[in-house]
């Protein structure tokens, strides 16, 4: 067991650093992203070494530009695939985008129900997009049976973050509920955490 000892300990003390270059080569693709379109193979280039290096943000990054045929040739199933690896990671985006190709079929079979798993697990970590996502599906009931509790409660979520819209949505919803039902829905919009945790995992 000694014998491995060193090798271990090296690993060990490498891991920060790989953490720490898969950082710095995402902030250098968020730049040049961010910058303009003659960037964006520099962009592509940058989130791809951290992508390697186990960086979820810049999967999700990279996933894009394949999906959307930004900075790289067109390709959903590599889209797909680095886009899945990142929502397997808990980035709340790649959560989100996932839970947007399943439910239109772009990329992928059209899959509603997976679809709806994504977008409660990206509004479960904070993504307000998949919130209103969620929040318009259950006040419909066009995807799954009516929830003007759940819908009310993502409503008041957004509404605490500053969402106009969503609050007059709010109080557009609130005649559906009984008493009963909207202190509900308010108890859990007043309770709700973002889950918080590492994305950058492999």
């Amino acid at each position: 067991m000694k014998r491995h000892f060193p090798a271990l300990l090296i690993l060990l003390l490498a891991l920060p650093l790989r953490a720490d270059e898969a950082g710095d080569y995402y902030q250098a693709g968020l730049n040049h992203y961010k910058a303009r379109p003659q960037e964006d193979a520099a962009a592509a280039t940058a989130f791809s070494r951290a992508a390697e290096l186990g960086h979820a943000g810049a999967r999700t990054y990279l996933g894009l530009m394949y999906l959307n045929g930004r900075g790289l040739p067109q390709n959903y199933a590599v889209a797909v695939r680095l886009l899945g690896q990142s929502a397997g990671a808990g980035d709340p985006q790649a959560q989100f985008v996932l839970g947007q190709l399943y439910r239109s079929g772009r990329g992928v079979r059209m899959n509603k129900p997976q679809a709806l798993t994504w977008f409660r697990r990206a509004a479960r970590r904070g993504n307000p997009e998949a919130q209103a996502t969620l929040a318009e599906i259950y006040a419909t009931g066009q995807e799954v049976p009516l929830d003007y509790v759940g819908a009310h409660m993502w409503w008041n979520v957004l509404a605490a973050q500053g969402n106009e819209q969503a609050a007059q949505k709010r109080a557009a919803i609130e005649v559906y509920l009984t008493p009963a039902q909207l202190a509900r829905a308010q108890r859990l919009a007043a309770d709700f955490r973002p889950i918080a945790g590492p994305v950058t995992a492999k």
